[in-house]
């Protein structure tokens, strides 16, 4: 049988389980919305390159290297 502490700290373990639950369901549910509202904008967003070139990405130092009077 239990003692006293040890059911208080259960029950607060299983609410505070429950409380976790609930923001992943809602955290994942506006990931699905947000995918799907993106839609295929999505997929090349997370994949295209930040610079715009061949998906070679440009250190600041290399992309002020190239730039004359800085």
């Amino acid at each position: 049988m239990m003692d006293a502490s040890m059911a208080s700290q259960m029950k607060a373990m299983e609410e505070e389980n429950r409380r976790l639950k609930r923001m992943y369901a809602d955290l994942s549910m506006q990931n699905d919305l947000l995918k799907e509202a993106l839609g295929k904008n999505y997929i090349s967003a997370i994949s295209a390159p930040r610079d715009g070139r061949n998906g070679v990405g440009m250190t600041g130092h290399q992309h002020y290297a190239g730039m004359s009077g800085v």
